[in-house]
């Protein structure tokens, strides 16, 4: 009894494995990168559009530290934004407001060349002189 079950729990195992992994179709096409970096940027806000924004990089996490410089930003439906504290939206950013951005990228894409899309983006006003 003990083997038959035994037997039976390893088969569904391998079955389990060979299935339909999520983020793959049936064709085997990948849909979605696993595993993912995440990128940490901080610096300034430029400029913003409908689905995009323009923001200066200063620092970055070691993932990230080739995008120092002008760089665009997608944004979508599942981006949060956040501004002093707030829930926001990408039409409160104002031009030099702070900004603390997450973006996750897959770890065998190049990062200067593969599109960023923004999953966090919490900005506060800029520093008074």
């Amino acid at each position: 009894m003990f083997v038959v079950m035994t037997a039976f729990l390893t088969a569904s195992v391998a079955v389990a494995k060979e299935g339909l992994r999520p983020g793959v179709p049936e064709d085997g096409a990948p849909t979605a990168c696993k595993p993912v970096r995440p990128l940490m940027l901080k610096g300034t806000f430029l400029s913003g559009g409908t689905d995009s924004f323009q923001m200066e990089v200063r620092k970055a996490n070691r993932h990230g530290r080739a995008l120092r410089g002008t760089r665009e930003l997608k944004v979508n439906a599942q981006t949060k934004f956040r501004r002093a504290g707030h829930a926001a939206t990408l039409a409160s950013l104002q031009t030099n407001d702070r900004l603390n951005v997450k973006v996750r990228a897959c770890k065998s894409a190049q990062v200067l060349t593969m599109e960023l899309m923004a999953r966090r983006v919490v900005a506060h006003a800029p520093k008074s002189s």
